[in-house]
């Protein structure tokens, strides 16, 4: 299995005047509060021509983020012993593009968990 990160875009969705659109499928990890993310990405798509289906994953449902996304997936905490798995489950069965980790910057142990993630939720297929 390649654990790199990558992103990749495909020709789908509707012909625009320059020939097909580009489809993207993000994944939003520990979407929580980032609506105004969640909405800059939508925005930028929409100016790109780029249809985007953006997906969101949290461990609770009560996440004013979650009710924004094409597709909500409730998820364990991150420091549950499966989360990388369900993050590479979501991104294989939805083959998902790109996976948006949280900025947690502040931290070592944050950001190793944050490179885990984006290795492992990324396999390429």
């Amino acid at each position: 299995m390649d654990w790199s990160c990558h992103a990749t875009v495909t020709e789908s969705g509707p012909t625009a005047v320059s020939g097909k659109r580009k489809s993207i499928r993000l994944l939003f990890t520990c979407i929580g509060r980032r609506v105004e993310l969640l909405n800059t990405f939508r925005r930028a798509g929409e100016e790109l021509g780029i249809d985007l289906e953006i997906h969101g994953a949290d461990a609770t449902q009560l996440s004013p983020a979650i009710h924004r996304v094409d597709k909500a997936h409730l998820v364990g905490r991150i420091s549950s012993g499966s989360y990388i798995e369900e993050l590479a489950a979501i991104v294989r069965r939805y083959k998902i593009d790109l996976l948006i980790p949280p900025d947690r910057s502040g931290t070592a142990p944050d950001r190793r968990r944050n490179e885990a993630a984006c290795r492992s939720g990324l396999p390429r297929v």
